[in-house]
């Protein structure tokens, strides 16, 4: 199986689960995790699939320019409409990019390393 299938595996249970909840039950806060959704930790890893099919479109990879996708923690047909589209658009070939990655916490210049679409997936 390649990297790719099995996300779109995962992407297919998530979904599953995601059609038992109510809007109401997918959107609430929990107590016990600071008043975060249950979802939030989930969705990260999905903006982060969206925003590696942004950078393979530029050759460009760089995580910490990715959008914080409010709507696909608010609205279940929001958050399967996305992991469809990315489903969608998971590359079957290997591709180079150059992944842009700041590493002080105020730093401004941007390190720029080799890397490609499949290492960046896993």
């Amino acid at each position: 199986m390649t990297i790719q299938q099995s996300i779109k595996v995962i992407f297919i249970q998530l979904e599953a689960s995601l059609t038992e909840l109510t809007n109401e039950q997918f959107c609430r806060k929990i107590d016990t995790l600071s008043n975060a959704i249950i979802r939030r930790y989930e969705w990260r890893m999905v903006e982060m699939l969206e925003c590696l099919q942004e950078g393979v479109a530029t050759g460009i990879e760089n995580y910490e320019k990715r959008k914080s996708n409010i709507t696909i923690e608010t609205s279940k047909a929001a958050a399967i409409h996305l992991m469809h589209q990315i489903s969608a658009s998971l590359l079957t070939k290997n591709k180079d990019l150059i992944l842009e990655a700041g590493f002080g916490e105020n730093s401004y210049e941007l390190n720029k390393l080799p890397t490609n679409y499949f290492r960046e997936i896993h």
